[in-house]
């Protein structure tokens, strides 16, 4: 989606099925603290690229109903909040793994069950032992705005003061603004 929106003021209710309120606490390994990314502010570091295979080992496992996504854009200019919420269906049991690229990675749930955020690794948060049937994905995390196009970039124009956002979500940048099983078939 490209496109100019004025965030002066404004904030963006989550949707029913991205209420932070139901997400289960996440176990972690330092009790109280997220996952954070320790980057630059602003700097996009190289992510894992997906492979032909396994895109096509990811589609023949997995078909996804429903992407919730509730993005809170008015913590200023350097970040912004991203919950999404992935109903899919695992066609058998096996591994996957699902793509984000947080500046922090606050809870992670799968049926209810938490995920250790520290088991992210560059843009891949793995999902282990999925079994075959309907499965829910929570992701709670802060994003970083681009300063070079990918992702979500944020604009404050000085003569007017309004603050506008734009998306460049080409090839793998979808997982710079909301968690994604980034691949055009499952998108």
């Amino acid at each position: 989606a490209h496109g100019r929106h004025s965030t002066h003021g404004s904030r963006t209710a989550p949707p029913d099925d991205a209420d932070p309120a139901v997400t289960v606490p996440n176990k972690r390994r330092i009790p109280g603290l997220p996952c954070v990314l320790s980057e630059p502010s602003g700097s996009m570091s190289p992510m894992s690229v997906l492979t032909r295979d396994e895109a096509q080992t990811r589609a023949q496992l997995l078909d996804v109903h429903h992407y919730g996504i509730a993005l809170d854009v008015t913590h200023g200019d350097e970040t912004f909040d991203s919950l999404t919420v992935i109903r899919f269906t695992a066609r058998a049991d096996a591994d996957t793994f699902v793509e984000l690229k947080p500046a922090e990675l606050r809870s992670v749930t799968l049926d209810g069950q938490p995920l250790d955020p520290e088991t992210l690794d560059e843009n891949r948060l793995p999902l282990k032992g999925l079994t075959a049937g309907e499965h829910e994905l929570r992701v709670d995390a802060r994003m970083r705005y681009s300063r070079t196009g990918e992702g979500m970039h944020r604009f404050t124009d000085p003569t007017d003061g309004e603050t506008y956002l734009y998306t460049q979500l080409f090839m793998e940048d979808v997982q710079r603004v909301f968690a994604a099983f980034d691949q055009p078939d499952l998108k």
